[in-house]
């Protein structure tokens, strides 16, 4: 929407609401170039989701599960995944996904995203790792380009969620999801199980087409534990160590 910025000099501006708040009306004050002053009261066109880790607005929206793990599959709940949902709107791309805690035992997940054709993370079982430090790979057909690798202690706080991009044939770090330059938010509710996250959507997922998949992990050395949507390479209970490294190959091809 273009308004006049206040002032002398009119200017054209893009509005939009931020993904942490979701809907919020927002008032503009406008100056003609005759002097006039005008006002705009304008709610937010990214009012459909709020990264809250409230679940209830997916639900209200009708947002069906874009991928489905049975629930109680995994024994050790910290590491249990089932429903991953996904929703673009504007400018970002926004991933909410349940996430038990239920033991003191901190898990990373992280989201794989094969965006690219004929590049990406393969790997060698039980000799390379992914961008957390997991003894995880993949296959030709679906090899990640980016990884975005959350922690969440046990306490249920978030100490860094971060983009990783297979660049030159290893896993570089970009940043912190939060960081300016990203534009990011995400955040856990321990009460709701609930994790939810938000990214522009130049990062990472520019292409058409691409595929995604959610697994958890221990903090280091580790192979996927369970993942969204299923994969019959993930366990039932947990596994310690590179010789339980495990090939994922399940990725969802995600709609525009």
């Amino acid at each position: 929407m273009n308004v006049v910025y206040s002032g002398y000099h009119p200017g054209t501006y893009d509005f939009e609401g931020t993904p942490k708040l979701g809907s919020r009306w927002t008032m503009f004050r406008s100056v003609g170039q005759d002097g006039r002053e005008g006002w705009l009261y304008m709610l937010s066109n990214l009012g459909v989701l709020a990264v809250d880790g409230d679940p209830s607005d997916w639900r209200r929206e009708n947002i069906k599960p874009l991928a489905k793990d049975p629930r109680f599959d995994m024994s050790e709940g910290s590491f249990d995944l089932s429903r991953l949902y996904y929703k673009r709107v504007g400018r970002f791309a926004y991933f909410g996904f349940d996430a038990r805690i239920e033991t003191p035992l901190p898990a990373h997940y992280c989201l794989a995203i094969d965006a690219f054709p004929d590049v990406g993370y393969t790997g060698i079982p039980g000799f390379t790792q992914d961008a957390a430090g997991n003894w995880v790979t993949f296959t030709s057909d679906h090899a990640p380009d980016y990884e975005m690798v959350f922690r969440r202690n046990s306490t249920g706080a978030i100490p860094y969620g971060n983009l990783h991009v297979w660049y030159h044939g290893g896993w570089y770090y970009w940043g912190n999801l939060e960081d300016v330059d990203f534009g990011a938010t995400y955040t856990y509710d321990p009460k709701n199980h609930f994790f939810e996250f938000a990214i522009p959507i130049r990062y990472p997922i520019r292409s058409s087409r691409w595929h995604t998949i959610l697994y958890s992990a221990m903090i280091y050395n580790s192979p996927a534990q369970d993942s969204t949507p299923s994969d019959p390479e993930t366990y039932q209970e947990p596994h310690y160590g590179r010789r339980y490294a495990n090939t994922l190959t399940e990725l969802i091809e995600v709609p525009k």
